[in-house]
């Protein structure tokens, strides 16, 4: 399944700010809903050609994505995935943590 254009479109965004993004923790505090619900809205309705307005924050922006996965209807990841993804997460976990954390991925259809 490709990857929606809402999701690009705000990832693009968060990854243009990447510098600032490490100083505000935008997925560690949630924005108001209303806010990241409304732009979400408008990001789905343009089909992804278009892009949140200036200025919007990081904030909101995570907590649109956060409102888009959790839309989802199956998990993204299965429990059995997740003790390796928080043992790749862990401040100074070897890199062979993310390469079994991968491994653990289930193959794509």
């Amino acid at each position: 399944m490709p990857l929606p254009r809402v999701v690009l479109v705000v990832a693009a965004s968060l990854a243009a700010a990447a510098p600032d993004a490490a100083r505000e923790r935008p997925f560690v505090v949630d924005a108001p809903s209303d806010l990241a619900h409304y732009l979400l809205a408008e990001l789905e309705a343009a089909h992804g050609a278009s892009l949140p307005p200036p200025g919007t924050s990081l904030a909101i922006l995570a907590t649109a994505l956060k409102l888009w996965l959790s839309s989802l209807p199956d998990p993204l990841l299965t429990g059995r995935c997740l003790p390796a993804f928080i043992g790749a997460g862990v401040a100074g976990a070897p890199p062979r943590a993310a390469a079994a954390a991968r491994d653990e991925l289930p193959a794509a259809p």
